[in-house]
């Protein structure tokens, strides 16, 4: 039995979030990031976090539409590779 990384990525074995490992740096920033967030809640007033939080959301709906950008662009360019060495 061969084994087939389209049938992996259907039945979400390979390319979806959970089979991603997380790197020591991506834990690092993540910590820098919550620790910045804690400084900034404590000095501004309610209407700046109300603000910061539409900025937050904003940023992380802009982070999942560019990665689905690379990740589109990156799975095209994996097939038409697979497809050229198959010729």
């Amino acid at each position: 039995m061969t084994k087939s990384i389209i049938k992996d990525i259907f039945y979400e074995k390979r390319g979806n979030y959970q089979s991603v490992s997380v790197t020591p740096k991506y834990l690092e920033l993540t910590e820098k990031i919550i620790r910045y967030e804690d400084e900034l809640k404590k000095i501004i007033n309610k209407e700046g976090l109300k603000a910061y939080e539409k900025l937050d959301f904003a940023i992380n709906e802009m982070q999942c539409e560019t990665i689905d950008m690379y990740f589109t662009e990156g799975f095209k360019i994996g097939l038409l590779l697979g497809l050229e060495i198959k010729e």
